[in-house]
């Protein structure tokens, strides 16, 4: 079994259902930081100051919280889902986390991305794209000490147009796109990569297919 933790609150059947065809259903257990959480909880967290917004999906709708106020509580249930029998989990998110204290493997996202977009980097031009405007100057600075130059757009996944993309981004010769958030598309990419003819990165799929390089009997197509 697989753990995926996710910031906000569980069912979120739009990511599970990008993950199953890589990821069989039946070694998948969704679990959120939020879950159990009233509304007046959840708002409270939002007034709790840090330095890193993140864009917080949730069955009373979307928040902006800061990393500092979900790590307790995305620990917390990281270990609960230890104890569930999960041999590793996928956090999903790509924002920057350090690991937190879990006694199985712990996959983080933006660790992979980074990793991967370094690999191909000639230059360092690189178009990131974050769910608000309020993770834009957290995100670039964490790109930067990365050693990009980075050229930041905010789009909401829910509502993310390619063609406004292109209009934002075209002028600016990139040599690669990362979709900086676990909740865009794999259509968004491939019409991304389409238009640009530039590799564009999606977290959620990389993180998934390298768990299960990890742990092959997972796969839902065993010979891939």
């Amino acid at each position: 079994m697989i753990g995926l933790l996710t910031l906000g609150t569980s069912p979120r059947e739009d990511l599970e259902n990008v993950i199953s065809p890589i990821i069989s259903q039946d070694h998948l257990l969704l679990q959120g930081a939020l879950d159990n959480l009233s509304k007046d909880e959840i708002v409270a967290l939002c007034d709790i100051p840090g330095n890193y917004p993140l864009f917080v999906r949730t069955v009373y709708g979307s928040f902006t919280i800061q990393r500092e106020a979900l790590l307790p509580l995305l620990t917390n249930k990281a270990k609960e889902m230890g104890g569930m029998g999960v041999k590793a989990i996928i956090l999903l998110c790509s924002g920057d986390f350090e690991p937190f204290s879990t006694e199985i493997p712990l996959m983080i996202p933006a660790r992979l991305v980074e990793g991967g977009a370094k690999s191909i980097a000639k230059k360092g031009d690189i178009g990131i794209i974050v769910p608000v405007a309020d993770q834009v100057p957290a995100a670039e600075a964490r790109w930067r000490r990365a050693g990009f130059n980075p050229i930041m757009m905010d789009v909401n996944p829910t509502t993310a147009d390619a063609e406004e993309i292109v209009k934002s981004l075209e002028p600016h010769f990139l040599e690669q796109i990362v979709l900086d958030c676990i909740g865009y598309s794999p259509e968004l990419q491939k019409e991304l990569s389409q238009r640009f003819g530039l590799p564009v990165w999606l977290p959620l799929t990389l993180a998934a297919r390298v768990v299960t390089d990890l742990y092959p009997e997972i796969r839902t197509d065993p010979d891939a």
